[in-house]
């Protein structure tokens, strides 16, 4: 295998991983001004919510990209071994780690009640990812497994009739559970949440699309100079569609798993992934950004909590929403960065914040040359 490394691979990533601490962000914002926003102001949070959500899907497509970029003839032995220590191990650690903080949050401190608490937020973080964003991990090692067992059968069939029943798949099960409430039956709400959003036909569109358009760069790239003009319209298209459904109130949830998101997503992805191959000099910001980027995801979360916590003992309503937005996102995006600098230092600390990525200058303008790392 010829491991090479392809620099929009770091503007992608890391726009994803900035868009999904902004929009968490934003949630934080609302929660802490509540009533005083104004309507206008919590329509216009909540829209730049919705469109920063094309991030998560950009961490699948970019996860089997990679893989099938690096690995387009053979899995090394130890594939799953290797992503079970840097991935699934420090998701059993930030499962545990934030069963503290929602058991601290619930205020359940009655005599008894503290273990208990946790322990049912610690086995709900474990099984299904429930601490917000951690169901990610599980949707990704699904996919692990998808790559293992049809890699062979992927890379014979037509790109395009996968690529397409994979849309379809995709739409018509995301559909139905946009469109359909949740059954009244016992702890239904979780069994839909965990239909709806941790399991791979949810996300199936973006699997195909990362694994043919890395196993065939070079056609990928081509693709993307013949279709240029297509890929500057595409997102604002998509994007107007998706704004319509929004504020006509056809789909009022706010989150990656909507239908139409699908095709913004998509469209967000290709035109990022165009704009970084023209890039002649990685910006410093996304390389540093791209190195991090598992520790942002894990721990920003961790760092919205207490900064909230420590804004709401001070006078934080003489602050405007849009500075406490951009406290809380510079705030929690520095302190991850630095708090999982600190942690890899560790002995144990690739099994809390997994492997970070070595600093690399990357300034070559061909994509031709270019090789990937893979995570």
């Amino acid at each position: 295998m010829s491991k090479r490394t392809i620099k929009e691979v770091y503007l992608l990533r890391s726009i994803a991983c900035l868009c999904v601490v902004l929009l968490h962000s934003i949630t934080r914002v609302v929660e802490i001004y509540d009533t005083q926003l104004t309507g206008y102001q919590e329509t216009s949070l909540m829209t730049l919510r919705l469109f920063l959500t094309f991030g998560t899907p950009v961490f699948i497509f970019l996860s089997e990209f990679l893989l099938s970029y690096a690995y387009a003839e053979e899995i090394p032995k130890n594939f799953m071994k290797k992503r079970v220590r840097l991935i699934l191990i420090p998701y059993i650690s930030m499962s545990l780690i934030y069963a503290v903080l929602m058991t601290h949050e619930a205020n359940d401190f009655a005599q008894g009640m503290v273990m208990r608490t946790f322990g049912l937020y610690a086995i709900r973080n474990l099984l299904f990812g429930f601490y917000r964003h951690g169901y990610f991990i599980i949707v990704i090692f699904q996919f692990y497994f998808l790559h293992l067992f049809l890699h062979k059968y992927l890379s014979r069939v037509s790109p395009r009739k996968i690529i397409n029943l994979s849309l379809v798949v995709n739409l018509l099960y995301l559909g139905f559970f946009n469109f359909v409430d949740p059954t009244a039956i016992p702890y239904g709400e979780y069994i839909w949440h965990g239909l709806s959003w941790g399991s791979f036909p949810a996300w199936i569109f973006y699997f195909s699309l990362g694994y043919y358009s890395g196993k065939n760069y070079d056609y990928f790239i081509k693709m993307l100079e013949q279709h240029k003009q297509k890929l500057l319209i595409l997102p604002v298209v998509t994007g107007a569609i998706v704004y319509r459904l929004y504020t006509s109130g056809v789909l009022v949830i706010n989150s990656s798993k909507r239908i139409d998101m699908v095709l913004f997503a998509t469209s967000m992805m290709l035109l990022i992934y165009y704009i970084a191959i023209k890039l002649k000099v990685m910006p410093n910001i996304f390389i540093l950004i791209n190195r991090f980027s598992f520790g942002i995801y894990l721990l920003h979360m961790l760092f919205l909590y207490i900064g909230v916590q420590l804004i709401q003992n001070t006078s934080y309503l003489n602050i405007h929403p849009i500075t406490m937005l951009l406290i809380l996102f510079l705030g929690s995006t520095v302190a991850s960065i630095v708090t999982t600098f600190i942690i890899s230092k560790l002995n144990i600390g690739v099994y809390i914040v997994g492997h970070v990525k070595q600093p690399k200058r990357v300034e070559e303008k061909s994509s031709y040359k270019r090789t990937a790392t893979t995570s």
